[in-house]
């Protein structure tokens, strides 16, 4: 009885170890470092990150200095924006995703952001933002099942926002779950055999 209820309890415990483990492996962070802007910006192209773009561009952080352009690249030495200040979306290939958080930073002045999370063409996630020139906003989201993301930005002039280290889970192509039980759920597993093994000697 008492080695039933060890398994029981180190089988419970290695099967949340076991979901932890495995969203953390998906979980990914877009930083836009690894594109090269020549040190001002260029057009981010599709299946960067495994995702597809539209009317992002990366930026420098010395694109133009003492702007949000500078303030708005978390992790150096880029960050993206929105193009003209136009709306601008990114999209799975295939399949869905979450969109966990992002940081956003408008480019000259205090503005207002629209993100939309889609399911097809359905929008099923909206929320609206204030946002700094001076000091990036940590917006989380956790939306789930997810097709495609619109950015959408409003104020009276310039409002291109800089979007930087962009974290989503399940992306196309990224490292999946453990297959079958699991790493914990083995490691459990052994250790009940070395507990049985234990109390029959």
């Amino acid at each position: 009885m008492k080695t039933l209820k060890a398994y029981l309890v180190l089988a419970a415990a290695a099967g949340a170890l076991n979901a932890m483990f495995a969203g953390a492996a998906n979980a990914k962070t877009i930083t836009f470092d690894g594109i090269d802007t020549g040190g001002s910006y260029t057009q981010i192209q599709n299946g960067y990150s495994g995702l597809n773009w539209n009317n992002f561009n990366a930026v420098s952080v010395n694109f133009v200095p003492g702007t949000g352009y500078q303030y708005g690249v978390v992790s150096q030495p880029n960050g993206a924006f929105n193009g003209s200040g136009q709306d601008a979306q990114f999209s799975a290939p295939s399949g869905t995703f979450t969109l966990i958080s992002a940081y956003m930073t408008a480019a000259f002045q205090n503005e207002g952001v629209t993100v939309t999370g889609y399911i097809g063409a359905t929008p099923v996630y909206v929320r609206t933002a204030d946002i700094s020139h001076t000091t990036p906003t940590l917006e989380t989201f956790n939306w789930t099942g997810l097709t495609s993301v619109n950015w959408s930005t409003f104020g009276q002039l310039h409002t291109q926002m800089v979007l930087d280290n962009v974290t989503i889970d399940g992306l196309p192509g990224a490292p999946g779950p453990v297959p079958g039980v699991g790493v914990a759920a083995l490691a459990a597993f052994a250790l009940v055999g070395l507990y049985t093994r234990a109390r029959r000697a």
